[in-house]
């Protein structure tokens, strides 16, 4: 997987994945040979501070794990994908599945500071939603909201973008798989190719 540099194409690419796919995956560790907690939540992304905020329920599995110190985690993104038909084209031997994800690796913490956690869930709001805010809730409304939440932060340490776009194919083979997604409507997965064809 390669390593994301800022201001490259890859990152901005990596940055519109979160935008339009932002409901993740997130793994917390646990100790010793246990399996990953594994959950899903929506995450916006912060470049200025090169971090992911979330919440999540007080009783979500993973509040104890943090409150225990297990706070290192991956998140990933799932971009477009689909399934490419060797019978698109003579040059695609076999059936495969194009996809675009980004991995990111860090340490997840709780955001204490109030002013912190009520801009974060204006900000985390108002990526999702085009009328409704948190202003409208009477203020006994939004402390009980504050008591069965937590406010999280991902503090990124590495960013890899993976995805296999039938990059190495036949030019025929990438115009097939191109016309063929189009008139699937996978204009999402389309336009993904554009940055790696």
């Amino acid at each position: 997987m390669e390593q994301l540099q800022p201001n490259s194409r890859e990152m901005a690419t990596a940055t519109d994945i979160f935008h339009q796919h932002p409901f993740a995956t997130l793994l917390v560790a646990k100790t010793g040979s246990e399996m990953p907690e594994v959950v899903h939540l929506p995450f916006l992304y912060n470049a200025n501070d090169h971090c992911f905020y979330l919440h999540a329920w007080a009783n979500n599995p993973i509040i104890e794990l943090i409150n225990k110190g297990q706070n290192q985690v991956k998140v990933v993104f799932n971009g477009e994908h689909g399934y490419v038909s060797p019978t698109w084209s003579e040059h695609i031997r076999v059936p495969t599945w194009d996809y675009c994800v980004v991995h990111v690796s860090g340490n997840i913490e709780m955001v204490e500071e109030p002013d912190e956690k009520y801009q974060s869930m204006i900000e985390q709001i108002a990526a999702f939603e085009s009328e409704w805010q948190i202003t409208v809730l009477k203020d006994n409304l939004r402390s009980q909201m504050f008591k069965s939440i937590r406010v999280l932060r991902v503090n990124v340490d590495a960013m890899h973008h993976r995805y296999k776009m039938s990059q190495t194919k036949h030019i025929d083979a990438k115009a097939a798989i191109t016309e063929q997604f189009t008139a699937l409507g996978n204009t999402g997965l389309v336009a993904r190719y554009e940055d790696v064809f």
